[in-house]
C-alpha cells in the first residue's frame, strides 16, 4: 500500500476513535468523513495528457464523476442546513437510543454521562415519604440548555431520596436530568 494511503487511512481510524470518546461529536466527525470522501471524488478527476491529440484533457468518466460529487456535496450541505435548523430533527436525534450509542461509547475510563447538558433541575414529591423518610414518587423538572423537561419515577432504585439531603437529591437529579 501506498505510504499516501496508509497515513489517511491511520488518521481517519484515529479521528473515529477520537469520536467515540465524549464532548466530541461522532456524527460531526462522520459527516467530514463523508464530504471528505465526496471532496476528493471531486478532485480526482485531474487532466490527464492524451497522446493522440497532445492536450490535457479529462476523459467523461471523469468529469462525470467531478460532476455528481459536486452535485451530492451541494445537497450533502443543504441536508445539513436543514437538519440543524429544523427542531422536529434535532428533537429526534436527541431521543434516538440508537444515536447516543454511536455518539459516545461508555468505556471503563470514562462515563458518557459526564457530557450531559448542563441545566437546573427541580424535584417534586407526588408521592409518600417512605419509613426512611424517603419518597416513593418522585417528578423532575430539568430545565437544560437543549428545553424543559419533566421526567417521573416511582419504584426504581435510585429514584429514592430525602428531600433534607443534598446529596441524595443531586443524584436523583443527575440521573433524571441526565438520562444515566
Amino acid at each position: 500500500m501506498p505510504q499516501g494511503i496508509c497515513g489517511l487511512l491511520f488518521a481517519t481510524v484515529l479521528n473515529v476513535m477520537v469520536g467515540l470518546t465524549p464532548w466530541v461529536d461522532n456524527f460531526m466527525h462522520m459527516g467530514g468523513l463523508i464530504a471528505g470522501v465526496v471532496v476528493g471524488i471531486a478532485l480526482f478527476a485531474k487532466t490527464a495528457y492524451d497522446e493522440r491529440t497532445g492536450e490535457e484533457r479529462r476523459t467523461l468518466s471523469q468529469e462525470t464523476c467531478a460532476l455528481l460529487a459536486a452535485l451530492l456535496l451541494i445537497a450533502l450541505a443543504i441536508a445539513a442546513a436543514a437538519a440543524v435548523s429544523s427542531t422536529a430533527v434535532r428533537d429526534y436525534f436527541r431521543r434516538c437510543s440508537v444515536c447516543e450509542h454511536l455518539n459516545c461509547v461508555e468505556a471503563p475510563w470514562w462515563s458518557c454521562c459526564i457530557t450531559q447538558a448542563s441545566g437546573s433541575c427541580e424535584l417534586l414529591q407526588l408521592g409518600q415519604l417512605g419509613s426512611n423518610g424517603s419518597t416513593t414518587l418522585v417528578q423532575a423538572t430539568c430545565n437544560m440548555t437543549s428545553g424543559v423537561f419533566r421526567r417521573t419515577c416511582s419504584t426504581e432504585e435510585w429514584c429514592s431520596y430525602v428531600p433534607t439531603d443534598q446529596r441524595s437529591a443531586e443524584a436523583v437529579c443527575t440521573i433524571m436530568c441526565g438520562s444515566c
